[in-house]
């Protein structure tokens, strides 16, 4: 894993044209969906750059495409709080 950088990235893209191709992209890379529109990973620098280059030329407005690269020497902790509905109906906070 030393010539792949590990990221996370978030996007806010209203046009569904760009949003899917920009989300098929990243899955291409090697990414893997977390939310609609998150995605974490461990990829090429190269692959993720020429991608992001291309990308984020078509989005307009106020989208929006957030990169953060997660250095490697620095401890991080994962956790996922989702709501989830119970066989009752009612939605409680879970952590994954």
């Amino acid at each position: 894993m030393n010539d792949k950088i590990c990221l996370l990235v978030a996007y806010d893209i209203r046009a569904n044209k760009t949003r899917t191709k920009f989300s098929d992209a990243l899955i291409e890379i090697g990414m893997e969906r977390v939310n609609k529109s998150v995605f974490e990973g461990y990829v090429s620098e190269n692959r993720f750059s020429k991608i992001l280059k291309e990308h984020t030329l078509s989005i307009k407005g106020e989208d929006t495409v957030l990169v953060y690269r997660i250095n490697q020497e620095i401890s991080l902790t994962k956790k996922v709080y989702q709501k989830r509905k119970s066989k009752k109906g009612s939605a409680e906070p879970r952590i994954f």
